[in-house]
Order: structure tokens, then C-alpha cells, then sequence
């Protein structure tokens, strides 16, 4: 056998490790990096109390006590995303500055998992197909595309505060959409129970995150509750106490007080009907910015795993359009939240988020696509031939994208580019080693009054919001409570 036949042998083995060991490699500037990561904005505002309260008892039940009074606070006074504000009242900051850095590893370990779970779940229990190749290809290929590529990743990977609230709640929505799943396909009587107790733990979590994931959610599982009564589905009513479940966590978080008081620094606010035509024309505008020749390319590839996927398929998919606009409105629907909130789109983990899911209504779509075209026109010998030769395929495509990445002038922008940057220009250490001089004036009890240097290294991915030489200013405010000041600023 020549070397040739062989590798068109073990063409699938190959072209899994060949993604496997560039998303690893591409991830290493990245994980490494984030070692010099440390706490900004919020962290510390949401931070304070649990963080005194640790180093003061190092009580666990002590921390939790912390925690909840932090959430009743914020939950009366901010904002009623009350399992958001555990989750940030828990930064790992409080448990020490060299902490910080595992704010990355569990975000990035959290988005790339629940994408390979989703995409695991619906080839195995919606088309019945276990091939794991096939698996890893649909999934990690376009997720690591969107991190590398991602509008804001310092706020999505980087910034526990916000990177939690947005990142790791879509991560959440995702890892629940794949038990949902599993949950109305279980004919044991076992999983049903185990999967029914999981989703609604999860649901009743993601009902108090960011309202944008919630409430996309709450629209999926109310599609799902109606399709399961209208099939006669035995889950149907699982699905509608999950929704209800879901439900009553979202309004509880709605009716906070706090949302009020939040609410009157946006005078100029818009109705619910304007919010929802202004998100559907932005998610409009998102669309067409995000649909560039690499992602393009990108989604190209995709195109044969996808159908190889589908191609014993036993469904008909008969309504392309209605499918289209069905996911359409619950990807805009993200967007509600924000412009009926504030009147504007939020921060740029809000964005992120947008991003992310933009790669799942295209995909989705794809599938659903290639498949009306599957059941109205027959098998595809082409497909079928690029399947057989998929390595070569894949290479071709994939430099094409490479190189349409580096005409666009895009290269540079990569997450893992400007993490390498970050590292070899010695801007990550240099920041790093300002924070530390920093925190040994902050956890000086004799000082009081900290006046600090100003950081001559802000490196992009791992400095937020700082604090500035007026002592009221809003970080400055949250540093002081941290650190237990009289006053903190930035000197003269």
C-alpha cells in the first residue's frame, strides 16, 4: 500500500488530529497569556464583601453567607440577576490575586465543551448518527473561528464579571439545549428523571442570568413545549414545567427593585415594539458585517460533513423558510433585552454573545437547507465525492480561508495574535508586575488613603476599566470597598 493510499485511508484520523492539534496550538498563546490576567470594574464591586469575608474567617459557610447578602444588595439596590450575582460575588480574586488567571480556562473550557455536547446530542438523538469525526469537525471548527475572531475578547474570556454573565450563560443555554434534547428522546425511565432534575436546575439558573440568553431560552422552550403537545409527546409536560420553572426565575429577576433604580440612568428609553423592530434590523446589520469571505469559506467547509450528517436523515424538511424565520426571531430576540432596557445594544460582551450565536443560526440553517435540498432533489455525487477526498478538500478550503484572512488584513486581529503580541512584547508581564506593586499598597492595612501610579502597560485583552485620579469615580469607589480604604486613586 503507498503512502498515498494510505493517508486516503485515514483521511477522517487525520484531518481530526490536524484540527485537533491547530486548535491546541492556537489556544497556547491564549491559556498562556491569561496567567497575567487580573480583576477590573466590577470584579471588585461585586467582589468586596466575599473577598473581606474570606481572607477575615477563610469560613466556607462564612463565603456563602457573604455571597447571599451580596446578591439581597445588589438584588434591592442594581440589578435582580441573582444567580449571575453569585457567580460574581465568587470571583477568584477573593481567594487571592494569583487566582485570576483561571478566569480564561473556565470560559474557554465552558464554550468549546457545550458547542461539542449541542452538535454531539442532536447527530446522535435527532439523526442518529455517532460518528465522532463528523462531531468534532461541526463543532470545534466554527467555534474556535469565533473565538479567534470574536468582536470583544477581553470581555468574553478575560473579565470574570462579564465574560460570566454573558459567555458562560450562553455556554449554559447551550449544555441545557443538549439535555432538553436528550430529555425528549429518553425512553428510560431513569435518564428521564436524571436529565428532567438537571434542566430544571439549569433552567431556573438561566432564567436569573443576562435577560438576553434568558430570554431567547424561555422563547426555545416554549417552541419546544408546543411541538412536544402537538406531536403527543410524553414529554410535554416536563418541557412546560421547565418552561414555567424558567419562567418564574426570569420575572422574579425582572421585578427587582434594583432594575428600577438601574433604570432611571436612561431617560431616554423605547417601548417593547420599537425595541423589537430596532433588534430585528440590528441583528439585520450584524448578519450582513459578520458574513465576510473567511467565515464564508469557513461555513463552505462545513457543507460536506453537514450533509454526510443528514444524509440517512428520515426527516423531510419541508418548511425552509418558516425554519429560517423561526430561528431568525430567536437570534434577534437576544437583542431585546438591552434596547428596551437602555436604548442601546450594551457592552461589548452583549456583542460577543450575538456573535457566538450568529454561528449557530447560519449552521443551523445549513443543516436544514442542504437537507430540503437532500429530500427534493436526491443524493449528491459531488458531496459524496468530496466526503471521500475530504482531507484534501478541507486543506484546500482552509488555505483559501487563511489566505483571504491575511489579504483582509484580519490576521493580526486574531485573539491568538494579540495574545502573542501581549507576550512577546513583555506588555502582559510588565502590566502584571504594576497590578502586583498595586496590591502590596492595597493590602497594606496602614495605608488608607492609596494613592497609586498609573499603569505604562495596558495591554488589550487583559486591562478593563481602571481607576482614575478622581477618588468618586466608580471604580475607584468598588476598589476602595474592595480593599477596605478610605480612599483610592490615581496620583497627581
Amino acid at each position: 500500500m503507498t503512502i498515498f493510499s494510505k493517508l486516503m485511508k485515514n483521511q477522517e484520523v487525520i484531518t481530526i488530529i490536524l484540527i485537533v492539534i491547530v486548535s491546541l496550538a492556537l489556544l497556547i498563546p491564549i491559556l498562556i497569556v491569561s496567567k497575567y490576567n487580573v480583576p477590573s470594574a466590577d470584579d471588585y464591586s461585586y467582589g468586596y464583601l466575599t473577598y473581606q469575608t474570606w481572607n477575615n474567617t477563610h469560613n466556607i459557610f462564612s463565603l456563602l453567607n457573604a455571597v447571599v447578602e451580596t446578591i439581597v444588595t445588589y438584588y434591592f439596590t442594581w440589578q435582580g440577576t441573582f444567580a449571575a450575582i453569585f457567580l460574581f460575588a465568587l470571583q477568584p480574586s477573593i481567594f487571592g490575586l494569583n487566582c485570576y488567571w483561571i478566569t480564561t480556562t473556565i470560559l474557554l473550557t465552558f464554550l468549546i465543551s457545550s458547542n461539542i455536547y449541542l452538535v454531539k446530542t442532536i447527530s446522535q438523538k435527532i439523526f442518529g448518527y455517532t460518528k465522532k469525526s463528523t462531531v468534532i469537525i461541526l463543532s470545534l471548527l466554527p467555534t474556535m473561528f469565533a473565538i479567534e475572531f470574536v468582536p470583544n475578547p477581553r470581555e468574553t474570556l478575560f473579565w470574570w464579571n462579564g465574560a460570566i454573565y454573558y459567555t458562560f450563560f450562553y455556554s449554559l443555554a447551550l449544555i441545557a439545549l443538549g439535555i432538553i434534547i436528550q430529555l425528549i428522546k429518553s425512553e428510560s425511565r431513569k435518564a428521564t428523571i436524571i436529565n428532567n432534575i438537571i434542566i430544571v436546575i439549569l433552567a431556573l439558573i438561566i432564567g436569573a442570568g443576562n435577560y438576553c440568553t434568558a430570554l431567547s431560552f424561555i422563547i426555545i422552550l416554549t417552541l419546544l413545549t408546543i411541538y412536544c403537545l402537538v406531536k403527543k409527546n410524553n414529554k410535554k409536560w416536563n418541557m412546560l414545567v421547565i418552561t414555567v420553572v424558567c419562567l418564574i426565575a426570569l420575572i422574579i429577576s425582572i421585578l427587582a427593585p434594583g432594575n428600577a433604580i438601574r433604570q432611571s440612568n436612561y431617560a431616554q428609553r423605547i417601548g417593547a415594539i420599537e425595541s423589537i423592530l430596532t433588534a430585528i434590523k440590528t441583528s439585520m446589520v450584524y448578519f450582513i458585517r459578520w458574513t465576510n469571505l473567511p467565515t464564508l469559506l469557513m461555513f463552505i467547509i462545513l457543507i460536506p460533513p453537514i450533509y454526510k450528517l443528514i444524509v440517512n436523515a428520515k426527516y423531510t424538511f419541508k418548511y425552509p423558510i418558516l425554519f429560517t424565520v423561526i430561528t431568525f426571531g430567536i437570534f434577534a430576540s437576544q437583542i431585546v433585552p438591552p434596547f428596551y432596557a437602555m436604548n442601546n445594544i450594551g457592552g461589548g460582551r452583549t456583542v460577543d454573545i450575538f456573535y457566538y450565536s450568529y454561528f449557530l443560526f447560519v449552521i443551523s440553517n445549513m443543516f436544514y437547507y442542504i437537507g430540503w435540498i437532500k429530500s427534493k432533489y436526491g443524493d449528491s455525487k459531488i458531496l459524496e465525492n468530496i466526503n471521500n477526498n475530504f482531507f484534501a478538500y478541507i486543506l484546500t478550503v482552509g488555505i483559501l480561508m487563511i489566505a483571504s484572512v491575511k489579504v483582509n488584513n484580519e490576521l493580526k486581529s486574531t485573539l491568538s495574535y494579540v495574545a502573542y503580541n501581549h507576550l512577546t512584547s513583555g506588555d502582559a508581564k510588565q502590566y502584571y508586575s504594576e497590578i502586583v506593586d498595586r496590591y502590596k499598597i492595597y493590602e497594606n492595612k496602614d495605608v488608607k488613603n492609596a494613592v497609586l501610579k498609573p499603569l505604562t502597560k495596558k495591554p488589550s485583552l487583559l486591562c478593563g476599566a481602571d481607576i482614575t485620579k478622581d477618588e468618586t469615580f466608580w471604580v475607584n469607589k468598588g476598589t476602595t470597598k474592595f480593599f477596605n480604604k478610605e480612599s483610592v486613586k490615581l496620583e497627581e
